[in-house]
């Protein structure tokens, strides 16, 4: 059973002239922390508050906010230290550790890093995902907890975070061809409000549709692709107060897709050594973000993955087979 846990209470942080940016988290891969490079290497950004656990009962660490000040936007990951305090080696015990981060006082990430049996006097690091946060000036507040299941007295805990500027690399598997991804099914809720596309999104969600550019949602993640993480210049594909030119029902025809172009690609050729290497990596990364970033499907190089299918599936245009219709100079991202 995992613990409830209500938002803490914020400390505003005061900016003069904070440039208001859009945050979007991103996981990259669950073991990246072994590759971190601090922004500030004399700082671990310890900020949770050490206590002993009941019997029983969940044990919350102070929440604290980190001032994310990255002006190329910065990787972020949330863990818990668990402690077993007595001093008998043959005692054990077995908590569960989990982290959460927030963003503009929400909970936006809630991972839970497992169970691990801990000696006593031992002690292990539990990290969460990494994520990547696009934009700058912004606040992250983050908080560790475990659930100390029955029998468990002697965990205790301590938040902390590290931030870095964004990784060289994703996963060399990325760049190679379709990597599986779980499908992502969230509860849908219908709506006549949208006018192209699939009218069902998630219910957390406020129904988008723009006739003229993109909706909020989709120019999220075209900032991401024109930004530090892909810098990818040609991006397409907006709303043009057309509905010709896209396969029937086109979310481009609402402003919820994107057509992006790798450097070195080009319209109506197959994409082919780094751009296609480039292309599939972008194409990976929607799919494997699909819940972070609202995607509900990702097209490239007669492959399609789907929020409510996943894995990759052949792909057929109804309207042809060229190069530019397969999507193999192109990857399409189709936003919920």
């Amino acid at each position: 059973m995992s613990p409830q846990h209500t938002p803490p209470r914020w400390r505003h942080v005061a900016r003069t002239g904070a440039a208001v940016a859009l945050v979007i988290p991103i996981i990259v891969s669950a073991s990246a922390q072994a590759t971190w490079t601090d922004v500030a290497p004399t700082k671990d950004y310890h900020c949770g508050a050490y206590a002993a656990a009941p019997h029983t009962a969940p044990l919350w660490t102070q929440s604290c906010v980190i001032v994310h000040d990255s002006p190329s936007g910065a990787y972020v990951q949330g863990a818990v230290k668990v402690v077993n305090t007595n001093d008998n080696p043959r005692h054990r015990v077995g908590p569960t550790g989990y982290t959460r981060l927030w963003l503009d006082g929400k909970a936006y990430r809630n991972d839970n890093c497992g169970t691990t049996s801990i000696a006593g006097g031992q002690s292990r690091w539990c990290y969460g995902k990494t994520m990547f946060i696009a934009g700058h000036n912004r606040d992250v507040y983050a908080t560790g907890y475990v659930w100390s299941g029955a029998g468990v007295h002697d965990a205790i805990t301590s938040a902390h975070w590290k931030i870095s500027p964004p990784p060289a690399a994703f996963p060399a598997a990325w760049s190679n061809g379709p990597v599986t991804a779980a499908p992502w099914r969230p509860a849908l809720r219908s709506y006549s409000s949208i006018t192209c596309g699939t009218r069902s999104i998630p219910a957390s969600l406020p129904p988008q549709s723009v006739s003229n550019g993109w909706t909020a949602r989709t120019q999220a993640i075209v900032n991401i692709i024109r930004g530090p993480a892909f810098g990818w210049s040609n991006v397409r594909g907006e709303a043009n107060g057309s509905h010709s030119g896209h396969v029937s029902n086109s979310y481009h025809y609402c402003g919820r897709a994107v057509d992006a172009f790798a450097p070195g690609s080009r319209a109506g050729s197959r994409a082919t050594g780094t751009a296609l290497a480039a292309s599939w990596r972008l194409a990976n990364w929607a799919a494997h973000n699909a819940a972070a970033l609202n995607v509900t499907q990702v097209i490239f190089y007669d492959r399609i993955w789907t929020a409510q299918g996943g894995g990759w599936r052949p792909y057929s245009n109804p309207n042809g087979s060229s190069n530019t219709l397969q999507h193999r100079d192109h990857v399409h991202v189709s936003v919920f």
